[in-house]
């Protein structure tokens, strides 16, 4: 029987650590302080497009999860690419979310967890796996 090889999944990881620190650090932050927020899902994303970033120099092909899950890259840098574009997206979001009192926890959480599902379809290695995260 394949092992689950965890390590390959690791942005994802990642990004639901992060993605859960940023949802329950917000309920204990005033609307004030909103930037600690931000802050904290710039972070995450940062932390997450460098574990992409170091995986892509590895030319290996992982399969994990019963060969549902590949990752090579290809899939790491496509990775990273969405993870450059949702920071950059976050960035350019602020004026329009501040001017309209949007500016708040579940801005950001929602960011990260659309970005987990984008992350998973792209390393799906059939359209049972793609199914399961649309």
């Amino acid at each position: 029987m394949e092992s689950m090889n965890l390590y390959a999944a690791a942005p994802e990881m990642a990004l639901l650590t992060g993605a859960l620190f940023i949802l329950v650090a917000d309920t204990f932050i005033s609307d004030e302080r909103r930037n600690i927020t931000y802050a904290l899902a710039i972070a995450t994303l940062a932390v997450v497009a460098g574990i992409c970033g170091v995986f892509m120099s590895d030319d290996a092909v992982v399969y994990a999860f019963g060969g549902m899950y590949v990752a090579d890259s290809m899939t790491n840098l496509l990775k990273l690419v969405s993870c450059l574009l949702t920071a950059l997206m976050l960035v350019y979001a602020q004026g329009y979310a501040r001017d309209r009192q949007i500016w708040k926890g579940e801005l950001f959480t929602l960011s990260m967890f659309v970005l987990l599902g984008v992350l998973v379809m792209i390393s799906a290695n059939n359209l049972r796996a793609m199914y399961l995260w649309l």
